[in-house]
Formats: C-alpha cells, structure tokens, sequence
C-alpha cells in the first residue's frame, strides 16, 4: 500500500477547484531515507524502523483528513490536584476515510539529510465536501493551540491530540469562571495540521472549529 501511494497522480491543483482539495505538508525523520525514497519494488532492504514509520505517517495523514472532514467526538476531564482527579481525555474520529484511499495521493517528496518532507493532497467527493463546508460555519467556535511531545513512535498523533486539548483549554478559559469537571462536544481541524521536529520531539500547531456542549461544573462543598 505505501508504494502505490507513492507513486499515485500527479495531476494539476489548477484541474479543481481548491474547496474540492485538502492539501497538506508532513514531516518524516528517517534512519536511511535514500533507500526508502528509492522504493521497496526496487528490492532494497530499507531499515523497518523507516518502513513502520512511513506507514505511521500516511495513517496519520488519513486521521488527519478525516478530522478535517468529518471531525472528532471529545471527552475532557481536567486534572485537579486538590481532588485527586486525575487528567483524562479522549479524542475519536466520527469517521475514517478508507485505507488506501484514491483520492490521497502524495504529489511531491522532498528530503532534506533525515528529513523527508511528503506533500498530502486529498480530493474531495461532493458529500464529503458537504461535510467540510459545514464544519466552516460562522455559527461555530474556533481555537488555536500548540504543544511539544517528547519523541515516540506515535508522536505525531499525541502532539496533535495534545495541540486539540491546549486550543481547548486556552478558549475555555477566557469563558469560564471556574474549573469544568468534564468537557464534551465535536470538534475539527480548520485546517491541516503543521507538525514539525523541534526541541527534543515534535510540534504541533492546530487550529480548530468546535461545537462544545456547556461544560459540568462541580458542585460547590
């Protein structure tokens, strides 16, 4: 599957029109990325660690276009060391695009020593632009947050959860008083993650589109 991604169209962005595209950047760090550049048809024998992590990458990519399509269901229960409550947060897609998807194609490769730079182009189906378009609405709420995770194999995607929760937080608190005992709702990614190595691990930035539900308070003692 990861070679035939690699080596799907090439066709022109000015073929379509942009609000039927999501396009996106994404940052790989490879042991030999020269002989995984070079394809597995090619018969080299590339590290597994590169292999496993190009695949990690391109699932990440999907998670992340379908966050920007059909977005996330969230449950957030902040820590709170006076109550020995303890931070847990949960962040489910509402749907997945399907593995191997046509319509993700990866147009251009750029390796910079370690670094393998993919560009992500997703072609949208009618309904699923449908779908986007509504995640746009003014009527809906909108944040930005960051966040740093230490290296691991799936750092990406804690980097971009943890990015979710901070842009969370930042917005809830300039709203409310108090500290919430659990936050619910449906959120979606604005627009395509930047994600980059930094600093010991990675970077997130995202921007978000929210449809929060009140948050539970505690009751006061």
């Amino acid at each position: 599957m990861v070679s035939a991604l690699l080596l799907l169209g090439m066709g022109r962005l000015s073929a379509l029109d942009k609000e039927d595209l999501i396009l996106g950047e994404m940052v790989l760090l490879l042991e030999r990325p020269d002989l995984l550049l070079q394809g597995f048809e090619a018969g080299l024998d590339s590290p597994e660690d590169d292999r496993a992590a190009l695949s990690r990458t391109l699932e990440d990519a999907r998670w992340i276009i379908s966050g920007m399509i059909y977005g996330f269901r969230i449950r957030w229960i902040p820590s709170w060391k006076d109550k020995a409550v303890v931070d847990q947060w949960e962040m489910e897609p509402l749907a997945l695009i399907p593995r191997g998807d046509v319509a993700l194609t990866v147009p251009n490769i750029v390796k910079e020593g370690n670094l393998v730079y993919y560009a992500i182009r997703y072609t949208l189906s009618s309904s699923q632009r449908s779908r986007r378009t509504g995640w746009m609405s003014q009527a809906l709420d909108s944040a930005a947050g960051r966040a740093l995770i230490g290296m691991d194999p799936d750092v990406r995607r804690m980097s971009l959860e943890e990015a979710t929760k901070q842009a969370i937080r930042g917005w809830l608190r300039s709203r409310e008083y108090n500290r919430p005992r659990e936050v619910r709702g449906t959120v979606a990614f604005d627009q395509f993650p930047r994600t980059n190595y930094g600093r010991g691990g990675m970077v997130s930035d995202v921007v978000l589109r929210m449809n929060l539900d009140p948050p539970r308070h505690y009751i006061a003692d």
